[in-house]
Order: structure tokens, then sequence, then C-alpha cells
């Protein structure tokens, strides 16, 4: 491959594949398989379609910037509104109603079932354990 006055040896098509997306390779750089005859990268087959993705790439790079500009030159033509210089309220903020007392429909919330699950706490039975041998497992 040759860039200006420049040849470099490329060892395969996929690292001239990869150097055209990395635009390390232009589509008038030149390249030859036999070092006699020289052809425009571009016109290769096998590099055609990643040229032609970068093309694409660049038109669509374009056309956003060009929106871009046009939506923020509308934007500055906008009247906006003069900042608000009043003071915050200091109304403090209001609170759901709770709930009325029977109406079933409503889960208890989580404060309502902690209260329930201490009140409610279960204690277990006390067991007898037995200090010797049993009746049933003496020899008889």
């Amino acid at each position: 491959m040759a860039q200006g006055d420049r040849i470099y040896k490329v060892k395969d098509t996929a690292t001239l594949q990869r150097w055209v997306v990395e635009k390390r390779v232009l589509p008038n750089d030149r390249l030859s398989r036999d070092g006699k005859s020289w052809d425009v990268v571009s016109s290769v087959p096998e590099l055609r379609p990643f040229f032609t993705v970068l093309d694409q790439l660049n038109q669509t790079k374009k056309a956003l910037t060009k929106a871009r500009k046009a939506s923020s030159s509308e934007y500055s033509k906008r009247p906006q509104p003069a900042p608000s210089l009043s003071q915050p309220s200091t109304r403090p903020l209001s609170r759901p109603a709770p709930p009325a007392e029977d109406d079933a429909t409503q889960p208890p919330g989580p404060v309502e079932d902690s209260q329930r699950i201490a009140s409610e706490r279960v204690t277990s039975p006390q067991r007898e354990v037995p200090s010797g041998p049993s009746e049933s497992s003496r020899p008889s």
C-alpha cells in the first residue's frame, strides 16, 4: 500500500479493512498486490463496502450538525421568560388524609404491620427436659 511517497507492507486484507475503518487508509491511497501495478484503494472490491459505510457516517454527522445548528438558532430566537425573583413558598406541604378506620380494602402499612407483630409476639412453650433415662428406655 502506498500513501504519498511512502510504501507500507500489509499482512492481510483484514488489517487493511481495519485501517480503513480507523481512517489510516484514505480512499485515494494506492494498493498493489504485486508491487508493479497500483490501484486506488477505494476501487478494491474487498474495501469498497468499508468506504461506503464511512461515507454514510460522514453524511449522517453533517446532517446532525446542521439540524443541531438549526435547532439551537431557533431556540435562541424564541423569547425566554424572565427569571423569577420571588421567594420560595413557605407553605407546608399537605399530607394525604389517613384512611378511615373501617376501610378494610386498604392493606395495613409498614408501621401498622410492625406494631401488630410486636403486640402478637409468640413465645415458645417451655418443654420439660427429662433428667434421667425414661421408663420406656429401661430394660425389663
